[in-house]
């Protein structure tokens, strides 16, 4: 890959990455030419607080509008503290875009990133692909390490105690199971 990708990463990315990342980049892009799936990676730079982590967002050929990502990751509960998008353009080819957001939890908690990674990027992937709705039940898979097979379970009861006419809102559900995580997990061993 070298001749294809050595001119084309921006001074802007040269000076945000180590080179060790531009090559983890380059697998992802391939990753995508060659599958056409979605690729990600979360990750959390040494030097930063445990509260926050690092999200990339692999694109070939289109830039993906920060308003498309956005209510996707507000709705898994987090805040976006910023978001440089790098352009990529390979020798041969169509460009690449990688949206890196620094993100942490809305409530500013820890996030074990080993405990969640895959659940978040499972998760993501499914609610890009509009497999999985896009709302606040997401906030379970960080906020509660769930899956979101977990996230779905819990969305259907709650539209079935919403069609029984149980007096609470759907939000009032959602909040609840989102602030007491020790018991939403007991709700999903039961």
């Amino acid at each position: 890959y070298i001749g294809e990708y050595q001119d084309a990463f921006p001074s802007g990315y040269k000076d945000h990455f180590a080179a060790r990342s531009a090559c983890a980049d380059i697998e992802h892009m391939q990753a995508l030419r060659d599958s056409g799936e979605l690729q990600m990676s979360l990750y959390r730079p040494l030097a930063q607080a445990e509260n926050t982590f690092n999200f990339k967002l692999f694109a070939h050929e289109h830039y993906i509008s920060p308003s498309d990502i956005l209510p996707v990751l507000e709705n898994m509960g987090l805040k976006v503290l910023s978001e440089p998008p790098f352009a990529i353009q390979p020798a041969s080819g169509k460009p690449f875009w990688i949206h890196e957001f620094t993100l942490s939890l809305a409530d500013k908690a820890n996030i074990d990133l080993n405990a969640v990674g895959e659940k978040f990027q499972s998760a993501f992937a499914r609610v890009w692909r509009g497999e999985v709705e896009n709302d606040g039940f997401n906030r379970l898979v960080v906020g509660a390490e769930l899956n979101w097979r977990d996230t779905v379970m819990l969305r259907a009861y709650c539209k079935y105690l919403l069609q029984i006419r149980v007096p609470f809102s759907q939000t009032y559900m959602i909040d609840t199971l989102a602030a007491n995580p020790d018991i939403t997990r007991q709700l999903i061993a039961l």
